[in-house]
């Protein structure tokens, strides 16, 4: 997982992963060329260039896309149907959108 210390999004997603790592399911994993979180071999959140990005259901997706705090996660020129950029820092809200992120992971 990354160091703490290069920018307060860093930060916040290291103390956000170091959190769940306790959990016995979440695991250090790599996807989209990067390190992130998964539950069980299912990656379900990263940090990318500062930015979070979770996996969540399609209509949850859309919703928060819809009320602009969030936009499509595009990887190789595809849009990712099930990932989202969150749009802003908030270390409060990132910290529930990677539970609710790991929740579905779990489903």
């Amino acid at each position: 997982m990354r160091t703490p210390g290069g920018s307060e999004p860093d930060a916040a997603f290291a103390e956000i992963s170091r959190a769940l790592l306790r959990e016995p399911d979440v695991a250090e994993g790599k996807a989209f060329h990067t390190s992130g979180l998964t539950s069980d071999g299912q990656i379900f959140a990263l940090l990318v260039d500062d930015e979070l990005v979770v996996k969540l259901p399609s209509p949850r997706c859309i919703a928060l896309i819809a009320t602009d705090s969030a936009r499509h996660f595009e990887f190789g020129g595809r849009r990712m149907r099930e990932w989202v950029v969150i749009e802003g820092f908030d270390r409060r809200r990132w910290r529930e959108l990677v539970k609710e992120a790991l929740a579905f992971a779990r489903r």
